[in-house]
Formats: C-alpha cells, sequence, structure tokens
C-alpha cells in the first residue's frame, strides 16, 4: 500500500482509513440487520468479519452457558422458569 502513494503520511492514513472501516463493519459494532443498502456490502467483503466469526465459533461454540448476577444485560425468566430454560430457543 505504501509503494502506490506519493508520502507515506499519505499511505499511512489511507491504510489507517482501510483499517477503520474493517473494524467498523466486521460485525462487532454493528451487525449485519443494523447495516442500511450499501453498507451490508461492505460486512460481506469484509474479511475481518470471517476471522472474528471464525474465532467466536471455534471459542465459544461448545461452552456452557451460566446465568449470574452480574450479567451485562440481565433479564427476569417468565413463570418461574431458570435462565437457561428461558433462553434456550435463542441459544439453539
Amino acid at each position: 500500500m505504501i509503494a502506490g502513494l506519493l508520502t507515506a503520511d499519505i499511505a499511512g492514513g489511507a491504510s489507517n482509513l482501510l483499517l477503520i472501516m474493517m473494524f467498523t463493519f466486521c460485525g462487532v459494532l454493528a451487525g449485519p440487520d443494523a447495516m442500511p443498502g450499501f453498507w451490508i456490502f461492505m460486512y460481506r467483503i469484509n474479511p475481518f468479519t470471517y476471522i472474528i466469526e471464525s474465532f467466536m465459533g471455534t471459542s465459544l461454540g461448545n461452552a456452557p452457558m451460566y446465568c449470574a448476577d452480574n450479567e451485562f444485560i440481565p433479564f427476569t425468566a417468565l413463570n418461574g422458569s431458570t435462565c437457561g430454560e428461558y433462553a434456550s430457543d435463542f441459544l439453539s
């Protein structure tokens, strides 16, 4: 990338812009459902999308789920069911 541009400053700015766009559209900050129109194309062609997906799938694929009192997004299970029973449809 640096050899294709006139100065190192321009190349550094261009590569920073490219990395920011790759991190923004990889699906961590906003999922594909939240991206309108053209930007879903950026999600699909982004290599970081598939890298993050493979890391998360490999590391969390068969991990057990535990419900704790200090969750990031707490919710109350309905009808006296446990946390695992309530979230089982979402997790499957």
